[in-house]
């Protein structure tokens, strides 16, 4: 046993290399958010704007809302219980209100329940295929915004005259 231990130790380990991130661009997300149900296409707009997963922006009730001017607020609830705040912009608030006037939830399908990730992801996909000609998770919506945030950094870091982010 100690044999086989020791060969395996001495073959070295495969390093893969970080995934690349998925992203969509500008033509295609407005496509691909023109092909989805109005209803869906609000639930997908917000993860794109907040960088928030489906399953937390279906969460939102509406005594988790606060609007702020030009802004509304969310309150999110990630895994393990994690609350963190989200924004939208009044104007897509706007438009979810007079989508989904009212209920418990923020988004709350017709019989008075919070959506299904699965069905939102499982939209999003279908009207990918179809419009994009390739598989678009509800997950690639919000890497936008980490990729806004990581662009952002990098300008800062190289203003405050680093080479590379922090």
């Amino acid at each position: 046993m100690s044999l086989i231990r020791g060969a395996l130790a001495e073959i070295p380990a495969v390093k893969k290399a970080p995934p690349d991130i998925a992203v969509v661009s500008p033509e295609e997300r407005s496509a691909l958010f023109a092909a989805l149900p109005l209803r869906v296409r609000l639930v997908a707009e917000t993860p794109y704007v907040t960088g928030a997963r489906v399953s937390e922006v279906l969460g939102v009730r509406r005594d988790q809302v606060k609007p702020n001017g030009a802004s509304v607020e969310l309150r999110l609830y990630g895994k393990g219980g994690k609350e963190r705040a989200g924004r939208i912009p009044a104007e897509l608030y706007r438009r979810i209100l007079q989508v989904f006037p009212s209920g418990t939830y923020l988004f709350e399908s017709r019989r008075g329940r919070h959506f299904k990730r699965e069905y939102i992801s499982r939209e999003i996909a279908r009207a990918a295929r179809r419009v994009l000609g390739r598989s678009v998770s509800a997950h690639v919506l919000r890497q936008r915004t980490k990729l806004v945030h990581r662009e952002k950094l990098l300008i800062l870091s190289v203003e405050a005259g680093r080479r590379s982010l922090p």
